[in-house]
């Protein structure tokens, strides 16, 4: 059975995809070497399938899903000017794929999806903000409404690190949230900000000591 046209063009517009998300990948400043040369060889896997099942006639647009769904994670989950970039392309090239945006999800919330998502708006956000790529589909009102989630989602963070420091403890019901808070404020660079050293290293020792 021959492969439907619309799951053909689908294919197409994935390859196009993958070549415009290679390019930013490439020139990208927030993802390490490791991170690039691992998307690189998810990109090559994925075009020896795409290739070897057009090639062969046999292609269902479930299959062709599967393998859009696992690459478009990194596209749709993320946050930073990559994403941005990566999303503009497409439009302007009329590549249909659906964006699961993380930047108007978080808005619409009032919080961020994980800590991840936080991190790396917190650490993108100078870049986001002064680009057009996000300006061109936010209001005005939804950039500072966005600025604020990132400033409350850093308070909120600040604010339980420095209650386990008093108390010289991590609740048991904070334990993940503490460990993804110093993951935060150490990606960001903010533990200079907020603490001395005497304190961060305190902090360590409470992460290092907390049992359940």
């Amino acid at each position: 059975m021959p492969i439907k046209e619309a799951t053909l063009k689908k294919a197409q517009d994935f390859k196009a995809a993958i070549q415009i998300g290679a390019q930013i990948m490439a020139a990208s400043k927030t993802f390490d070497e490791e991170a690039k040369k691992a998307f690189k060889k998810h990109d090559s896997w994925n075009l020896e399938i795409l290739d070897e099942a057009v090639t062969n006639g046999k292609l269902s647009s479930a299959e062709l899903k599967s393998l859009t769904d696992s690459y478009f994670i990194l596209w749709n989950e993320g946050i930073g000017l990559d994403m941005e970039a990566f999303w503009h392309q497409l439009q302007s090239k009329s590549i249909d794929f659906t964006r699961k945006d993380p930047v108007r999800s978080a808005l619409l919330k009032g919080r961020f999806q994980s800590v991840h998502q936080a991190m790396a708006a917190r650490k993108d956000w100078e870049t986001l903000k002064n680009s057009n790529l996000l300006k061109s589909r936010l209001s005005p009102a939804e950039m500072d409404g966005f600025e604020e989630l990132i400033q409350k989602d850093e308070s909120t963070r600040v604010d339980l690190l420095k209650k386990c420091l008093n108390k010289k403890k991590i609740p048991k019901s904070q334990y993940l949230r503490f460990g993804d808070s110093m993951a935060y404020m150490e990606h960001c660079d903010l533990f200079e900000r907020y603490f001395t050293q005497n304190e961060y290293d305190e902090l360590h020792a409470i992460w290092n000591n907390f049992s359940f």
